[in-house]
């Protein structure tokens, strides 16, 4: 439960990112089946409709993470771009390691709104991977391009997938918490699909 004053707080522009901050949590914790606007209201000590006015819904919210989610997405992937396709992958991979909750909305449809704002921030992540592409050094590649973006994606999308939800622990393959172990798994299988060109 918020301390006292905590309500005079939110007034002043705090709950939208107070909410945000709590629906990470609770998914980072228990998945996202465990946000509730009114789960979210009470530990916070506003009312429900208080939140509901600010994100509309629970998916309103979910998705208000899931955008938040692709522009730091997409600032990571630019950032990484001049240096080729496979850093672009790792910066995916590190993303989807160090932001779980952001990643587990981003991508389940069921829990977002196609929102205006949401169909653009998705679109630019995409241009980006895309663009990769163009610093491949194989000509089939190029010649493919789309499907060769959705061969990186995948990858990195599955190495990421896997290793959140444990699977990779439990198949022996690396340990579930060692991001650096899960960033140089990822390097050598980019680098066997799209070669070691950094």
């Amino acid at each position: 439960m918020a301390a006292a004053g905590t309500k005079d707080a939110y007034h002043h522009g705090d709950l939208r990112r107070a909410a945000l901050d709590s629906a990470q949590e609770r998914i980072d914790a228990g998945g996202a089946g465990s946000v509730t606007i009114r789960g979210i209201a009470a530990e916070l000590g506003v009312t429900h409709t208080a939140i509901g006015h600010v994100f509309g819904s629970r998916n309103g919210l979910l998705t208000a993470l899931a955008i938040e989610g692709y522009i730091e997405l997409a600032d990571r992937l630019s950032a990484a771009q001049t240096e080729g396709l496979l850093q672009v992958g790792l910066a995916y991979v590190r993303f989807g390691v160090e932001r779980p909750a952001h990643f587990v909305v981003m991508f389940d449809t069921d829990l977002i709104e196609q929102t205006e704002e949401f169909q653009e921030a998705s679109g630019h992540t995409w241009a980006i991977l895309q663009a990769g592409v163009r610093g491949l050094e194989s000509p089939e590649a190029m010649r493919a391009a789309s499907s060769a973006t959705v061969a990186a994606w995948s990858l990195m999308h599955g190495i990421v997938t896997l290793h959140n939800s444990g699977a990779l622990s439990r198949a022996g393959v690396t340990d579930h918490a060692d991001h650096e172990n899960i960033l140089a798994i990822a390097e050598q299988a980019g680098a066997m699909l799209f070669g070691s060109k950094s």
